[in-house]
This record gives structure tokens, sequence and C-alpha cells, in this order.
């Protein structure tokens, strides 16, 4: 997505980066906080479910069904 900012737009300054516009850059900095997050739970799903995995558990126990 910020490959997309370095494109130029035309403000009133002339034409500036998309990325250096005050509003994309809280997009950014708040889809990588929530990206962040996501990545976290992410991880700690598939290590729950691998320890089941390896234990031979499944079913109504595995973490697969808690998602």
């Amino acid at each position: 997505m910020q490959l997309y900012a370095i494109q130029v737009c035309n403000g009133l300054a002339g034409e500036v980066p998309l990325a250096s516009l005050p509003q994309l850059a809280d997009v950014f900095a708040k889809s990588h906080a929530e990206l962040g997050k996501m990545l976290g739970f992410v991880a700690a799903v598939e290590e729950e479910l691998a320890e089941c995995l390896r234990a031979g558990r499944g079913g109504a126990n595995c973490t697969c069904n808690k998602i």
C-alpha cells in the first residue's frame, strides 16, 4: 500500500507525494497497528495449534475450533 503512496498528486503547493498527506499518514499508522495485532494473534494461534497437533489432540479442545 505504501508503494502506491509514492505517487504524486496535485496539491496547493504543487505536486506532493501521497504519503506526505497527513490523512494518509494516519491511515498507514492505524493500519500498521492493526496489522501488528493480527500478526500477534495469528502467531499465538499457530503456536497453540502446533502444540495440539504434536500432542495428537483434536476435536472440541483443538485451537482451530476456537477461531
